[in-house]
């Protein structure tokens, strides 16, 4: 007892140490999945060994990306396909897609791929901006999306927006905070409404909802997530009125120096967005109205 006593003594300093070490581990770890931050394998990487794989964070949209049946859907998700069949035909690179986390936030989305590193896609209808330029990268934009007025379906038509105060008196607007949506209805107020409130929503569903059953609300979205509204038959109605003169363009992002921006950009062409597969899978995931529009 007496030796055993005496072991005991001598090695705690080390079973201490190693325990300090684990507990600095467990906490650093636990940090950075508190971030929501991961960790994926670089495109050299993957082309070194003729396989890799894809982690992807989605926000989801209806149309755009989500889950039914246990099964990814969406124009995002058919685009990825593509790229993936596109790098094993041309680099013979294996790739697996993994959908490794869905993030209801759209804040969070943006964070969590911002604060990632390697192979990790964000996939969403996301504009690129400049100012989103400096913390993330892009992929070349796989769709150009104009932005709409949506109101309540009992609500007056309007066709110019400085009619916006008298036609909307009494009315408030509604945006997904976080968003370029949020620059387009301050602007409305700025210049069209200056007495307009606004609200703030989490998620493009949570707004349109919200208009639907609100006869004296309106918002601003793109216009793939009106498809959201027509898929769900909401209580709202598209104004003629023009929001912005410009279309966004919306990309898939990736962390700062990602270097699968190349490979990227070597698929995602104007060719690409011009061909018949491309036009296949808006119609089939948008509608042909939406084609028609593009």
């Amino acid at each position: 007892m007496k030796f055993e006593f005496i072991k005991f003594q001598v090695d705690k300093p080390k079973a201490m140490n190693h325990l300090k070490l684990f507990s600095l581990f467990f906490l650093f770890s636990t940090y950075a999945l508190s971030q929501g931050s991961f960790v994926g394998q670089s495109w050299q990487s993957a082309k070194e060994k003729g396989s890799g794989k894809v982690s992807v964070v989605y926000y989801e949209g209806t149309g755009m990306v989500y889950k039914e049946n246990g099964k990814m859907k969406g124009l995002c998700v058919d685009i990825l396909n593509d790229f993936s069949s596109y790098v094993e035909k041309n680099h013979g690179v294996d790739l697996i897609i993994d959908y490794e986390k869905k993030e209801s936030d759209w804040g969070k989305f943006l964070n969590t791929v911002q604060n990632s590193e390697g192979g990790v896609l964000g996939l969403s209808n996301v504009t690129i901006t400049s100012k989103r330029k400096k913390v993330m990268d892009f992929t070349p934009p796989f769709i150009s999306n104009p932005m709409i007025m949506l109101t309540h379906k009992s609500a007056p038509m309007i066709d110019n927006m400085k009619d916006l105060d008298e036609t909307y008196k009494g009315y408030s607007g509604i945006v997904v905070g976080g968003t370029t949506h949020v620059n387009y209805m301050k602007a409305m107020k700025a210049i069209h409404y200056k007495d307009l409130p606004i609200e703030y929503g989490d998620s493009p569903a949570e707004v349109m909802t919200k208009v639907s059953k609100n006869p004296k609300m309106f918002t601003v979205v793109d216009l793939t997530e009106y498809h959201y509204a027509t898929t769900n038959k909401l209580e709202v109605k598209r104004q003629p009125v023009s929001v912005s003169d410009n279309r966004e363009e919306l990309g898939f992002i990736m962390p700062k120096g990602s270097d699968w921006t190349s490979i990227w950009n070597e698929f995602l062409t104007p060719e690409y967005k011009k061909g018949g597969r491309y036009r296949e899978i808006v119609s089939k995931n948008l509608g042909a109205k939406f084609l028609a529009l593009l």
